[in-house]
């Protein structure tokens, strides 16, 4: 088990983001500086460290006040982020955005999305013309989204308009074992 030292002061072994919050110069940030940010401007960065649950990337103002903060994995880009280290690697340099800053917990939001974090949630869908379809009866549907779990299908309802997205779980795909779900279906 490895100690992670910063200024002198050992890190829990186990990053969190509440722990991350050490600067180059040694000790611990000012995040002063970042507070009151406008989270529609873009701030250099570079990428310090990645984790199963998205980056830590060290921000650099103009006027040189440095600080680090948590890109979310669901904050790196617009879609679905199977992968940190696919998407990222250490030294990377990055455009951010401050989303928030929490002085009590020494913790910074980031952002790589454009506009305001993402896609707008839709709403739940209306799956009421779908109460009747027979659990054996066959739908035709168009693949969106794959993930390496399976893959998201958009249906429509017999006799109807109405269309609903639902999981094909890779067990689901075909009979027999399935390694790669892109191998068997294509968006």
């Amino acid at each position: 088990v490895a100690s992670i030292v910063c200024g002198g002061l050992p890190l829990a072994s186990r990053l969190s983001s509440s722990k991350i919050a050490c600067s180059s110069r040694g000790g611990f940030d000012d995040l002063d500086s970042f507070g009151d940010l406008d989270s529609s401007e873009w701030q250099n960065g570079i990428v310090k460290n990645l984790v199963s649950f998205g980056a830590f990337v060290e921000v650099t103002l103009e006027d040189g006040a440095k600080a680090q903060g948590l890109v979310h994995v669901s904050q790196i880009r617009d879609g679905f982020v199977d992968n940190v280290y696919d998407e990222l690697e250490v030294g990377q340099d990055v455009q951010v955005r401050v989303m928030s800053v929490d002085h009590g917990k020494r913790q910074m939001s980031l952002s790589m999305k454009e506009g305001g974090g993402g896609a707008p949630r839709r709403g739940p869908s209306d799956v009421s013309p779908f109460e009747n379809v027979a659990s054996d009866q066959w739908l035709t549907g168009k693949v969106a989204r794959i993930a390496s779990f399976g893959a998201f299908v958009t249906v429509t309802a017999p006799d109807s308009d109405a269309e609903a997205d639902g999981l094909v779980h890779i067990t689901q795909i075909r009979d027999g074992y399935v390694e790669n779900v892109a191998d068997e279906l294509e968006v």
